[in-house]
């Protein structure tokens, strides 16, 4: 940040570049979620937009304490409403559900070629996405031509214990999951 006498810090340009990036993908999230609305004849109402608006500002999963606790949700509906909402969207295909072994589920918007994986921590619950490529795309294909299958689709999760957590004393959670390959 560049400090002018007297006056508030002025953000840097390329942070200004990356916050408009990331407002601009937003949108285009905001939007492509309203027309899919749209063509499944679902009604237009306050809760649904304030939570396809803060699904498509995330960068990474969130829960259903988090999603109704964000302000403007909390201020137009409760967290039953916010659940049957996140329901809702997710038959129809707009968000992903991601059951994360013994906790809460987490919710991400699934916007088309946008497939993410995520990895969790078992001791503490943070979750961050992989940034890798995907290998079991490849496999998708492979089924649905093979078996003649169509909208393949999968879940790939990641559990371990975070760099954070890897030094504190006490008890991990394992979180149910197995030490064992899943194949």
């Amino acid at each position: 940040m560049k400090q002018t006498r007297g006056a508030a810090p002025v953000a840097e340009p390329v942070l200004e570049k990356a916050l408009a990036q990331a407002s601009a993908r937003a949108v285009e999230k905001f939007e492509w979620a309203q027309k899919v609305c749209r063509e499944q004849h679902l009604r237009r109402t306050p809760a649904r937009e304030q939570i396809l608006q803060f699904l498509a500002r995330q960068d990474r999963p969130a829960t259903l304490a988090t999603i109704s606790g964000e302000r403007r949700i909390a201020e137009s509906c409760d967290p039953a409403t916010v659940f049957r909402v996140l329901q809702k969207l997710e038959e129809v295909g707009l968000v992903r559900r991601i059951w994360l072994h013994e906790r809460a589920p987490y919710y991400v918007l699934l916007f088309p070629h946008d497939h993410r994986d995520y990895v969790l921590c078992t001791a503490c619950g943070k979750v961050e996405e992989t940034q890798l490529e995907c290998p079991v795309q490849k496999l998708e294909k492979e089924v649905g031509a093979r078996l003649g299958y169509a909208e393949i689709h999968h879940e790939l999760g990641f559990y371990g214990v975070c760099p954070d957590c890897q030094g504190k004393p006490g008890p991990r959670r394992s979180g149910g999951a197995k030490k064992s390959h899943c194949c």
